[in-house]
């Protein structure tokens, strides 16, 4: 272990490759968590109320969120490795497969959302200022779902093949814009009105479009290597479009699987209360606020792992692996204290009673202590074995985990037990602890590398 960190501190390439690509991503990230957390801040002025609301509103979004991740993630083991064949026909193939099955998923959930919001809403919760607060603004931004489905699908393609300033660039523009008609909508300026959460979800709409545009619009403008006709995009050979579908597909059911099972966490806290939700809602948007810098670094993986793999250099992608494991636990370590010394600070800038602030600050302190097993899951599950194609093993250690221990204790924890919600969420730390030992476990077995793009 020491002779591999003495090793890679001697190599200048490989943290030249690495942060080339992370810190974009990073940034990237950063400014989306950002956007959340103003989101949250600026609805948060308004009451718990509004935060339970838009909180839940965004369990839907999660749907979204996960299932474009899976589609786009899918076509991104093959971007990767065909990048490293340089093959830019199949490279532009297989963005138009994740912008077309991509835009058909998105838009199925919308036509569900705008059929049954309310209906959507009172899964979580059945409050009635909650029904109507999270209803006027979920019926408003699902239309915006599309519009993630595009970005989504070129932000991957261009992540994987190193052009990662782009979407770090129109992430930035959409912020900007997000949060001036935030506060034009939400709170009313001139012959604009107040319109509280709606307000939100129009501001978020506009920042989408205008996201979308800066984005597509670039990269034909530039002739960037995805600027595709529409034959380029849609004419793809039987044979590889079945490969690539069968991998999508488990990485889609990979993370829908895990995001139905925090909509399932997000209602057991709905049955203890509406501030229990309230604090939830402000412990994950902090929480995914440090969390973006090892996104960052499991996205670069993809990149790096997967071009090395793709251009056969296999031992290359196992030691660039192990390298970025080591960094990935000591920024595990970092977060873990910053998330537990900022909390005070952080939760006295929302409008919530002291008891949801009390409650709120100590599920902090405890998701500083299982940030570590979480990070190095997520470094494994999203970055290294998705890299090499092993998306099987991948689906069957987060669903075990999460359906095996963490939704059946959830829910002993609040149905049968009636814990209060920091007990809840301290039982759900044995889902992380068994994860990350299973990760480690496979990783050392070698057994995660496939290429992907061998004929």
């Amino acid at each position: 272990m020491i002779r591999l960190i003495k090793d890679m501190t001697k190599d200048k390439e490989f943290f030249k490759l690495l942060f080339t690509i992370a810190i974009p991503i990073m940034i990237q990230n950063l400014i989306s968590s950002s956007l959340n957390m103003i989101d949250t801040l600026m609805i948060g002025r308004l009451g718990e109320g509004e935060i339970a609301a838009v909180g839940l509103a965004n369990q839907i979004f999660l749907l979204i969120m996960v299932g474009l991740t899976g589609i786009c993630a899918g076509a991104g083991v093959f971007i990767s490795q065909y990048w490293g064949k340089k093959d830019i026909t199949n490279i532009k193939r297989m963005l138009g497969l994740a912008l077309g099955v991509g835009a058909v998923y998105a838009l199925a959930i919308t036509w569900v959302v705008q059929s049954f919001p309310t209906q959507m809403i009172g899964f979580f919760n059945k409050e009635p200022r909650i029904l109507e607060l999270g209803t006027s603004y979920i019926k408003i931004v699902s239309f915006s779902y599309v519009l993630t489905a595009i970005t989504f699908a070129y932000s991957y393609g261009l992540r994987c093949i190193g052009r990662t300033k782009l979407p770090m660039a129109a992430s930035a523009v959409a912020v900007v814009i997000n949060i001036i008609f935030n506060a034009i909508f939400i709170f009313g300026f001139g012959i604009v009105e107040p319109m509280g959460v709606a307000g939100a979800a129009l501001a978020t709409l506009l920042a989408r479009i205008v996201e979308t545009v800066i984005i597509v619009g670039t990269v034909y403008v530039r002739k960037y290597e995805l600027a595709a006709t529409l034959k380029e995009l849609f004419s793809i050979p039987r044979d590889l479009v079945t490969k690539a579908s069968q991998l999508m597909l488990t990485i889609t059911v990979n993370e829908l699987c895990w995001g139905l099972g925090t909509i399932i966490y997000t209602k057991a806290y709905g049955h203890i209360g509406s501030a229990a939700v309230t604090s939830i809602q402000i412990v994950n948007t902090i929480t995914n606020f440090f969390l973006v810098v090892i996104f960052a670094i499991a996205a670069a993986v993809l990149t790096i792992v997967g071009n090395a793999i793709g251009e056969g250099e296999i031992e290359k992608a196992k030691l660039y692996a192990k390298r970025i494991m080591i960094l990935s636990t000591g920024l595990g370590l970092f977060i873990a204290l910053s998330i537990a010394v900022t909390a005070p600070l952080v939760v006295s800038c929302f409008n919530v009673t002291p008891e949801v602030a009390s409650v709120t600050m100590n599920i902090l302190r405890i998701n500083a202590v299982i940030i570590i097993p979480r990070i190095y899951a997520v470094v494994m599950i999203v970055g290294i074995f998705r890299a090499g194609g092993d998306t099987k093993c991948s689906l069957i250690l987060e669903a075990c985990t999460m359906w095996g221990i963490g939704v059946p204790l959830s829910f002993l924890g609040v149905y049968v037990f009636n814990l209060q919600l920091e007990f809840v969420v301290m039982m759900l730390v044995m889902e992380e602890v068994v994860k990350s030992i299973l990760c480690m476990w496979r990783f050392k077995s070698n057994k995660w590398i496939h290429n992907m793009v061998e004929h």
